[in-house]
């Protein structure tokens, strides 16, 4: 490299990825649908913990299901597929939400 050549990141804003950089997410990745349903399955039943344990129950379940399945689909994706974030956060969501209803229901029961 001459001291006349541009720097290689010419023309890409501060900050991006380089093409090639296998941690950055394809740009046109598709945000994996599974992990937007966990985290709204996630909310739903955290809000319906208040109002019906059984029913957060019910709901609790496939968030953490799909959340799984999310992240296990963003990894094999190859970088086709963003969303791994969003599905970790419907997995938790839904976890803690699972523990709680189960909780909520036994104390329910006594």
């Amino acid at each position: 490299m001459t001291t006349d050549d541009p720097p290689e990141d010419a023309g890409r804003p501060h900050g991006e990825p380089h093409a090639g950089d296998p941690s950055s997410p394809h740009p046109s990745a598709a945000l994996n649908q599974r992990a937007v349903l966990s985290v709204g399955l996630g909310v739903v039943a955290f809000v319906l913990l208040v109002i019906e344990p059984f029913g957060s129950l019910v709901l609790s379940m496939p968030a953490v299901t799909t959340g799984t399945h999310a992240r296990r689909e963003i990894l094999a994706s190859g970088g086709t597929q963003r969303g791994a974030d969003l599905a970790g956060a419907g997995l938790a969501i839904g976890g803690a939400t699972l523990l709680l209803a189960v909780v909520a229901v036994f104390l329910d029961l006594l």
